[in-house]
């Protein structure tokens, strides 16, 4: 369906944490809700199961969440997509994810995932751990999650 927005831009404060960016579509659900898309021109789709809690897609659903769109008053959030628009010898595929459901406090999975990673940031010292960006990582050899990047001396 045609979107309700297309490229808005959002600022808005989770916790200490500040959030801001720019999605590429917002479409309506049908329903009172907004299903977020981002679309993708690269050649690897992640698993199902990640996508599920991709952490872009629920930022832009807290932002749904939030208010920081130029939507209704009371428009939910009604689930994320990545929309990868394929190449010349792959097809287009979609990853999704579910709306997000508040817990009995009214938080979410990616409410707890952007107040984590404020902490984090604002800690005296960072634990290294090990993620799917580590064979691309420029400081890889200085690492001591990696066998190369740990110390010899004892």
């Amino acid at each position: 369906g045609e979107p309700l927005l297309v490229e808005p831009e959002f600022d808005v404060t989770v916790g200490r944490a500040r959030l801001r960016g720019k999605i590429d579509r917002v479409e309506p659900d049908g329903e009172d809700g907004v299903i977020v898309a981002d679309l993708k021109t690269g050649r690897n789709a992640p698993s199902k199961d990640k996508a599920l809690e991709n952490p872009q897609l629920g930022a832009y659903q807290l932002a749904v969440s939030e208010g920081a769109l130029d939507l209704p008053d009371g428009t939910r959030p009604a689930g994320a997509r990545l929309v990868f628009v394929g190449t010349d010898t792959k097809g287009p595929s979609l990853r999704e994810q579910p709306a997000l459901e508040p817990a009995e406090d009214g938080s979410t999975w990616a409410h707890h995932l952007v107040t984590q990673a404020a902490d984090t940031m604002a800690a005296s010292a960072f634990e290294a751990r090990e993620n799917d960006l580590c064979p691309r990582c420029p400081v890889r050899r200085s690492c001591p999650v990696q066998n190369e990047g740990r110390s010899v001396i004892p």
